[in-house]
């Protein structure tokens, strides 16, 4: 039984399409981790601690080899994880990223090498620290301004030394606010000590709440650190979703609202889900 030239084409066609279909679902199995991630980025609770995990993972993904890739998609897929390495290079250059991805308890250290590790912790130790000292420092201003202005008398062994003279309180007398090198090292070994302790720890579920972990951690002194690395969002999409809210408020029938009363609807618009409210 002979083909016509009509159904060859016919044939020859769907081949064509099939193989067209087929590497249409392979390039969206390869791009559908880029739209996991913009998802997982654009959450209003999401916070910057994700960033060097998802891009960890998304060059492991591009470096995943199947047997039936074709040329085009192992060039495409080349292609994504060297501008993937390009565009975000910097990231683990960044002093903000590595502490928060340590301090998130779902990371810690899962996605630093060991010198990264290294300057993270010495980042937060540097920030617990002068945090510390800032703070005794605000203290002892406080306490002085609250002190009587009574003159105050110097006993007479202490006033008359001569001033022009070599004093064994000199070095106390000439830096009254610096700490002694040897107590701020060993302030520094406490902090080392409780961050190892805290990084030895099991990780949290990646959907675990790490704000509700960290307000009933054994770990208070870190705290100071995560309010200050744990709380930026990685992306301007809550921002740009609360614009939006506001411009649907400011309709045209509403153009008269008080500024007052549009805050607190956007407050109730933007919270009323933690209540499970159901419209």
């Amino acid at each position: 039984m002979s083909t016509t030239p009509s159904s060859s084409i016919s044939v020859g066609t769907d081949i064509e399409l099939g193989d067209a279909l087929r590497k249409q679902a392979e390039e969206e199995a390869a791009l559908k981790f880029f739209y996991e991630a913009t998802l997982d980025l654009s959450f209003d609770d999401a916070s910057i601690s994700t960033v060097i995990p998802m891009i960890s993972l998304l060059t492991r993904k591009l470096q995943v080899r199947s047997e039936n890739e074709n040329e085009i998609m192992i060039d495409m897929k080349n292609s994504l994880y060297d501008t993937l390495n390009t565009r975000f290079s910097y990231i683990k250059r960044q002093t903000s990223l590595m502490p928060a991805t340590i301090l998130d308890p779902r990371f810690k250290s899962k996605y630093l090498n060991s010198d990264e590790l290294d300057l993270a912790m010495s980042e937060i130790i540097s920030f617990l620290t002068d945090y510390d000292n800032n703070s005794a420092l605000f203290r002892g201003t406080d306490n002085v301004s609250s002190v009587s202005t009574a003159p105050l008398v110097l006993s007479t062994s202490t006033s008359n030394i001569p001033q022009d003279k070599e004093s064994l309180w000199d070095s106390h007398d000439n830096n009254p606010n610096q700490m002694d090198s040897a107590g701020s090292e060993d302030q520094k070994s406490v902090l080392k000590e409780k961050i190892e302790s805290y990084l030895s720890e099991p990780l949290l579920q990646r959907n675990a709440d790490i704000y509700c972990n960290w307000n009933s951690s054994p770990y208070p002194t870190l705290r100071k650190a995560v309010l200050k690395y744990l709380s930026a969002p990685p992306t301007s999409v809550p921002s740009e979703q609360l614009f939006s809210a506001a411009g649907q408020i400011y309709a045209d029938r509403r153009n008269n609202l008080l500024g007052e009363n549009v805050e607190k609807l956007l407050f109730s618009a933007h919270n009323m889900r933690l209540f499970n409210y159901e419209y």
